[in-house]
């Protein structure tokens, strides 16, 4: 391999840490800037992924998705012209866009990886110093707001602070833990006391997308590499139902509980617009 290429690889691998970091960044700040950042790097990326895809380099898998990905954005055009619910072009578009952002993150960290071991390992080896950091960091204001010393939490759950470190939102934290944690496990680079703080973190957060990451984590590592039985997945749905029991009591339960009221209505907007639906915009999304 010559220089320029393993200069091509590094810059990439960069670019992917970066993006990564400047996510994170997203999730955190209070800013205008901060705002745009969610959508500057899908867009980008996904650029890089239709080029990828034009040149021929994308998986059967990857385009068999991109094909059912614009089915139904094509389905979702054609419901908005059909209802007339939302005709505001501008609504239509930034909400198909808000949908494709996931999908074209996807393809673009695809089309860059493209199963060039060194570049995964670059980023990975770049991305794991910096989770560790924050995995550090995070546990220790934790510990300080469980002992009263900062206040990071809104509220008392299971008696608890909910804690939710800068952000405001610990549901959100809970996943961006998950995210590091999952991150510094991929890297090869990982060790048991990382893993148990980030796990301490998930706890002290006391919301269900929280344990359920943790629950996650802990039944790969009672069965990873072994076969799963029938009873692994009756187990798993034993201890969700447990620690999901706040969540299903005031969320989906009480019937004034907004994500209740959206569930209901969100199936009976399903039925009534069937089979086309009632186009982006119109129910359930930030535009809406």
């Amino acid at each position: 391999m010559n220089f320029k290429m393993i200069y091509v690889i590094n810059l990439i691998s960069l670019f992917l840490v970066l993006a990564f970091c400047a996510l994170y960044y997203g999730m955190f700040a209070d800013n205008s800037f901060a705002g745009y950042i969610d959508d500057i790097i899908p867009l980008i990326l996904g650029v890089v992924g239709l080029y990828a895809m034009f040149k021929g380099n994308m998986s059967k898998f990857d385009m068999e998705l991109f094909w059912w990905i614009a089915a139904i954005c094509v389905i979702g055009i054609i419901s908005n012209l059909a209802n007339d619910i939302v005709s505001n072009y501008s609504y239509v578009v930034n909400d198909m866009f808000s949908f494709l952002k996931m999908f074209l993150s996807y393809w673009g960290v695809r089309a860059l990886f493209n199963g060039k071991e060194n570049r995964i390992n670059n980023f990975l080896s770049g991305i794991s110093v910096i989770a560790k950091i924050f995995i550090i960091v995070i546990f220790i204001f934790g510990l300080l707001n469980l002992l009263g010393f900062v206040e990071m939490y809104d509220e008392i759950r299971f008696g608890i602070k909910n804690y939710y470190f800068i952000m405001g939102n610990a549901s959100q934290f809970g996943v961006i833990t998950g995210v590091a944690l999952a991150l510094i496990i991929l890297s090869g680079k990982s060790n048991i006391i990382y893993e148990i703080m980030a796990c301490t973190v998930l706890i002290m957060t006391a919301k269900g997308m929280s344990l359920i990451i943790l629950s996650v984590y802990v039944v790969l590592n009672l069965f990873g590499g072994r076969k799963i039985k029938l009873w692994h997945f009756l187990l798993l749905g034993i201890v969700l139902i447990f620690v999901l029991n706040y969540q299903l009591t005031n969320y989906l339960l009480d019937e004034s509980a907004p994500r209740a009221l959206l569930l209901r209505y969100g199936l009976k907007t399903a039925v009534d617009y069937f089979p086309l639906g009632a186009g982006f915009a119109a129910f359930g999304s930030n535009m809406a």
